[in-house]
């Protein structure tokens, strides 16, 4: 009979300690995020098309950002999880991503007035041989229509404050404004 009052007086509090810890990550993983709706901005000049470059997020390639060219000129990294508007003329325009490793390109002609919506995605092969062979990085571009771009910028790409919205950029072709180190100029030591 001792025995076992000892062994309540152990059990109990562990009991109420694991009851505890258990309510604690019932209510840890049902918390929700409030996640801010994506809504594209209007386009102002009627003459102009915009267009929206999104890359939802993916383990695959995370650290690599492939370059958006359109016309051969360069507008900006293609992030992670990120997404870009552009604002252009009407008219054709290739439009080309580079990731130093692949190349990958689609013609698009944008009428007056009208949003685009371009998904980039990402694949990595591996390929199983005797010899080392580097890692096979691949982005594809597609054209993707308004609702089911518009769910997956929300889902992917915006935030419970803001959404993450990347400015056009451009990347300048000297090394940084005071000569020194720049992260631009450096090569992931992982790539190869």
């Amino acid at each position: 009979m001792n025995h076992n009052r000892h062994s309540s007086r152990i059990t109990r509090p562990l009991s109420a300690l694991l009851v505890s810890i258990s309510a604690l990550l019932l209510m840890a993983c049902s918390t929700t995020t409030d996640m801010k709706a994506f809504s594209p901005i209007s386009i102002d000049d009627r003459s102009k098309a915009a267009i929206y470059v999104y890359r939802p997020k993916a383990m695959t390639n995370a650290l690599y950002s492939p370059d958006l060219y359109i016309d051969d000129e360069l507008k900006f990294p293609v992030k992670n999880g990120r997404y870009s508007r552009l604002s252009l003329s009407a008219g054709s325009y290739p439009l080309k991503l580079d990731s130093g490793d692949d190349t990958t390109s689609i013609m698009m002609t944008l009428e007056p007035g009208t949003t685009y919506y371009i998904r980039v995605t990402t694949s990595l092969k591996i390929n199983n041989s005797l010899s080392y062979e580097p890692y096979q990085r691949k982005f594809i571009m597609e054209e993707i229509k308004h609702d089911i771009a518009q769910t997956e910028i929300s889902e992917c790409c915006m935030t419970k404050k803001a959404g993450t919205l990347e400015q056009e950029i451009t990347r300048p072709d000297t090394v940084g404004s005071d000569g020194g180190f720049s992260v631009d100029k450096t090569q992931n030591p992982f790539s190869h």
